[in-house]
């Protein structure tokens, strides 16, 4: 229940902010860095690679697309890590005078992943930007996993994840076409410009790989703390709940507040965000 109330504080204060005051930066609680960050991914894809399973990685990919929508003209496009087909049920589902309740009803199958893509903090993010799009924002919320059968099966008989990689970014430049920008919230791996050294497994061509130039990527940093994930035991029986995690800021994180910012020291990206101390944000609906 206290990550329930702090995502919810910290997504209320998104939606307020936006629609009190003309200043995007402070009233949409961006982050430092995040016009640099707007002008250069400007009509190109920007990827935010997030660990999975906090309450802060969604949080800030709303707080950040508040203060460009609010401060560009155009449409703001968002994607998400789900099935592309679930397109026309997500409209509907938004378009309802109880968006809340339509999604729990409509998605009871992604808002109980227990890997973080259906997470309390994601239907917080979710509902935030609707909410700004039903006060006059211009951002549309698509979901971008895009897998044909022929690819599935590929994927099925030989294992190759490039088979998925491909689909995830053809679908990102899908929801892409026609926006003036697109703010991409995917798992880290997929947003890598290059498989990580030092993780033999990772032997596959990333999402990332297949986009355009122009696009922007960025790597996920934060503090010590936990995200909600799924992982096997010893023996195999899947194990969720929060797991804790270790600092991973060595770019961002200086004076502790949350920053946003193009460095090409980070490896595999074009930058960085930093998002302080994580928190576990457990799926929407549990058992």
């Amino acid at each position: 229940m206290v990550v329930r109330v702090a995502a919810v504080l910290i997504f209320t204060g998104v939606l307020s902010a936006c629609a009190a005051t003309p200043d995007p930066a402070a009233e949409c609680g961006a982050p430092e860095g995040w016009e640099a960050v707007a002008d250069a991914a400007e009509g190109n894809l920007l990827l935010f690679g997030e660990t999975h399973g906090t309450v802060e990685s969604p949080a800030m990919v709303a707080a950040y697309t508040c203060a460009v929508a609010k401060s560009k003209s155009g449409v703001t496009v968002v994607g998400i890590e789900w099935s592309a087909s679930s397109n026309d049920d997500l409209a509907i589902a938004l378009s309802n005078d109880d968006p809340r309740a339509a999604m729990l009803a409509s998605f009871t199958t992604y808002l109980s992943y227990q890997s973080g893509q259906g997470s309390e903090a994601m239907l917080d993010m979710i509902l935030s930007l609707n909410a700004l799009a039903d006060a006059g924002a211009d951002i549309r919320v698509h979901a971008f996993q895009d897998l044909t059968e022929e690819e599935f099966e590929a994927f099925r008989k030989t294992g190759d994840q490039t088979f998925i990689e491909r689909g995830y970014a053809r679908g990102m430049m899908a929801i892409a076409e026609g926006a003036d920008r697109s703010i991409i919230l995917v798992g880290d791996l997929h947003a890598m410009r290059k498989p990580p050294e030092g993780v033999p497994w990772v032997n596959y061509s990333l999402a990332a790989s297949f986009l355009p130039e122009g696009t922007v990527t960025l790597g996920m940093q934060h503090l010590a703390g936990q995200a909600w994930v799924q992982t096997r035991d010893e023996v195999g029986q899947p194990v969720v709940g929060p797991r804790e995690y270790r600092a991973n800021a060595p770019q961002g994180g200086r004076d502790g507040a949350p920053e946003i910012a193009i460095d090409p020291s980070v490896e595999g990206f074009d930058g960085y965000y930093f998002v302080g101390q994580i928190t576990a944000s457990p799926p929407a609906i549990q058992e």
